[in-house]
């Protein structure tokens, strides 16, 4: 029903404070799965959808929460980070590549990352830090 009568821009801002509500309220994977679909849902529209991933990022910050990434999304991560494009993961993981790209929406939107240069970035630093 929301997705007919507001157009994308206006339904991802809802899903942006619905999921910030969310996650004051201790529900971070219902906040991480509204988040998703923010980003995803301005996929066209980049400030927005950084602002949309930034504040749900604050938020998880804030509450001292990090949205818990699945076994697919870490694969998926991991092969963003070695620099694929989605049509190169599709192929590797056995998927199609409009799966692929769920995936790397929602991962960035649970990470806060505003590309898949900073998501790449991300891993690195927290493998870094994660040795030394």
């Amino acid at each position: 029903m929301l997705e007919r009568e507001l157009p994308a821009v206006r339904r991802a801002d809802a899903l942006t404070r619905l999921g910030g509500r969310r996650l004051r309220l201790g529900q971070p994977a219902v906040a991480a799965t509204h988040a998703a679909e923010a980003v995803f849902l301005l996929s066209g529209w980049p400030g927005f959808r950084r602002a949309a991933a930034q504040e749900l990022a604050r938020a998880a910050g804030a509450a001292g929460t990090a949205p818990a990434l699945t076994a697919r999304e870490r694969e998926v991560r991991e092969l963003v980070a070695a620099g694929l494009a989605n049509q190169q993961i599709a192929a590797r993981l056995g998927i199609s590549p409009r799966t692929v790209a769920v995936h790397v929406s929602r991962l960035l939107a649970k990470t806060g990352c505003a590309s898949r240069t900073e998501l790449a970035v991300q891993l690195l630093r927290a493998a870094t830090t994660d040795v030394g």
